[in-house]
């Protein structure tokens, strides 16, 4: 067992120049009839703020067949300080974080699989004049087989109260609450309800096959002001 040490991490890639420490890390490990290895990890990221960030890691090693099973728990990461990993993203993180995540990871037969939730809070996403403010449960399926080379995924985004600025012509939508789902080719909204206009919607529909794009939606509203639209 290792208690109390520290890991600095660097990554100087494509000048992202981040760097972090983990202090107090606490690192168990057990072999069990030399057919499994049980092994936890955790510790404290060094905080920004007043609250500390905590990584957990715990799960087993088969050794014969070869399967790990894991959780990841990420415990009050400040998004902004990830800031180089976010900037592939087709938008700005400008503040939030991840309150809790419950993710499970599995490597067998040279296939990942993640799954499980990610839940955030406080998040301002800005992209030109639009903004979203937003507390967003995010829920991973992602898979990859090495041996072929193939990767797909899915993503649930389940939004609650949250507020969306700067739309052309309606100036803004708020009190969105519902989900959307996100896979290749695939963009779902389902019972996406939010109030624009002085009026409440609820907004159902899908965009298929994105470099061919089919749009399919419902919009509806039990008090719509015809003045206003």
């Amino acid at each position: 067992n290792l208690l109390y040490g520290s890991l600095n991490f660097e990554d100087q890639r494509e000048g992202r120049g981040f760097s972090k420490t983990i202090n107090n890390l606490n690192i168990g490990l057990s072999i069990k009839n030399l057919k499994k290895a049980s092994f936890v990890a955790h510790g404290n990221l060094l905080p920004s703020g007043e609250t500390p960030s905590r990584i957990i890691i715990e799960g087993d090693y088969n050794f014969s067949p070869a399967e790990l099973l894991a959780k990841l728990n990420l415990v009050n990461i400040n998004l902004s300080e990830a800031g180089p990993y976010l900037n592939v993203l087709p938008f700005s993180i400008s503040s939030g974080r991840i309150d809790n995540t419950d993710l499970a990871v599995k490597f067998v037969n040279k296939a990942l699989e993640i799954g499980g939730a990610a839940h955030l809070k406080g998040i301002e996403a800005k992209r030109e004049a639009a903004c979203l403010n937003a507390d967003i449960d995010i829920f991973p399926r992602i898979s990859y087989a090495a041996d072929i080379n193939k990767f797909s995924y899915s993503l649930g985004f389940s939004f609650n109260d949250a507020t969306l600025k700067g739309i052309r012509y309606i100036g803004s939508a708020t009190d969105i609450t519902g989900r959307l789902e996100l896979s290749k080719d695939l963009l779902k909204a389902e019972a996406l309800e939010f109030r624009a206009l002085d009026s409440t919607f609820q907004l159902n529909g899908s965009l298929k096959n994105f470099s061919d794009p089919y749009l399919t939606l419902t919009l509806e509203s039990p008090d719509l002001g015809l003045d206003k639209a």
